[in-house]
């Protein structure tokens, strides 16, 4: 409906497709409205949006970690001439335009769910030397936990090496609503004193900062491994050590 009573007065009631107003030649409004509805996100999109976004957290929390970094952006698998198009782009052994990120992001986001990384993540790529991780004790201050006699892993040449140990901390299940669904804390040190022929105990500190954060929730996934270095600073292995899912008290 249009009414006109000397000062222009338009009203219109209804769905407006297209509409052009002038008044004494001077276009006021033009408008083109969207003939079909904005069509609604599906659950499953939404699901692999949500997904996308937490391994993308997790990326970044383990690209944060220099060893780790490093780890990602050198390390190529060979491959089989029979699937060599269909091996994923971190196992390739030229990373082309792949970096780390991207590589951590592949080899990660089949396991991340669209609510928080699972225990089925990765901090490392692939490794057939491994670790175990015993008597994890998650504490105010920190998490003790103990590395049993492993001999065959260290079973190589080089005499002068280095340990750093690198870890994420998945804190989830929040204990407040107001809390985040989950946060991600990236930890590395050196490690000194190791006997590998012995059980070690090792602890991983936190800051005062970090326990505050820990404390909002109710469980926590230790991401952890042990890169060996040696005197040139070369990378020669790292463990693939299953994750320690630990209840905060």
């Amino acid at each position: 409906m249009a009414e006109s009573d000397g000062d222009l007065i338009i009203k219109f009631s209804g769905r407006i497709d297209n509409l052009l107003i002038k008044h004494m030649g001077k276009v006021i409004l033009n408008y083109k409205g969207d003939t079909d509805p904005p069509e609604e996100r599906s659950s499953g999109y939404l699901k692999n949006q949500g997904k996308m976004g937490v391994t993308s957290s997790f990326a970044k929390a383990v690209y944060s970690i220099p060893i780790l970094k490093a780890i990602w952006h050198k390390s190529y698998f060979k491959k089989s001439l029979k699937t060599r198009f269909k091996v994923e782009p971190y196992k390739r052994i030229k990373p082309g335009k792949a970096i780390a990120f991207n590589k951590i992001v592949a080899a990660n986001n089949k396991f991340s769910s669209d609510e928080r990384p699972t225990n089925q993540n990765i901090i490392i790529p692939q490794s057939v030397s491994s670790i175990e991780i015993t008597n994890a004790v998650l504490h105010r201050q920190g998490i003790d936990f103990t590395i049993p006699s492993s001999p065959s892993f260290w079973d190589f040449p080089e005499k002068e090496i280095g340990l750093t140990g690198a870890a994420i901390l998945c804190a989830y299940n929040p204990k407040r609503r107001a809390n985040k669904k989950y946060e991600l804390i990236p930890k590395f040190y050196i490690i000194n004193n190791f006997v590998y022929t012995e059980d070690n105990d090792l602890s991983i500190a936190f800051e005062p900062e970090e326990a505050e954060r820990i404390w909002k929730y109710k469980n926590l996934i230790l991401y952890f491994t042990i890169v060996v270095i040696s005197e040139k600073k070369n990378i020669i292995r790292w463990s693939a050590t299953r994750q320690v899912k630990l209840v905060n008290e």
